[in-house]
């Protein structure tokens, strides 16, 4: 079961449905789109922790604010968006465990690798 945004600041339950044979393009998907947003936080993360404009106390507060709404643990945009990577790689991960239960096998990858092993030294499947 995902949890999808529903538009009013909240999260709606709902059920993917997947056809079993495309399982493995879905977890693919998933994976790029994992990958996506991990690039843009590790190209813009340091770019967000920004410094007061000045000493007074309007700018200090500012400069705090921002940076709280950027890193906070519980509401921060960061550790959310670190979140959302880790439920995508999640949902990829339950898709081809998924497909393997349906007796699947990732072509793609295998024709990609000869039926081998990968380039990172793991099993194609």
């Amino acid at each position: 079961m995902l949890s999808l945004w529903d538009g009013g600041g909240g999260a709606a339950k709902v059920t993917l449905q997947v056809a079993p044979e495309d399982l493995y393009q879905q977890a693919r998907d998933f994976d790029s789109a994992a990958d996506m947003v991990q690039a843009c936080l590790t190209a813009n993360t340091s770019n967000l922790n920004v410094e007061a404009a000045g000493a007074d106390v309007v700018s200090q507060s500012a400069a705090e604010w921002f940076n709280k709404s950027a890193f906070d643990s519980e509401t921060g945009v960061i550790p959310q968006l670190q979140a959302t990577v880790q439920h995508f790689k999640n949902a990829a991960e339950a898709m081809r465990a998924a497909a393997r239960s349906y007796g699947l096998q990732d072509t793609t990858a295998a024709n990609s690798f000869n039926g081998s092993v990968n380039s990172l030294g793991g099993s194609s499947a």
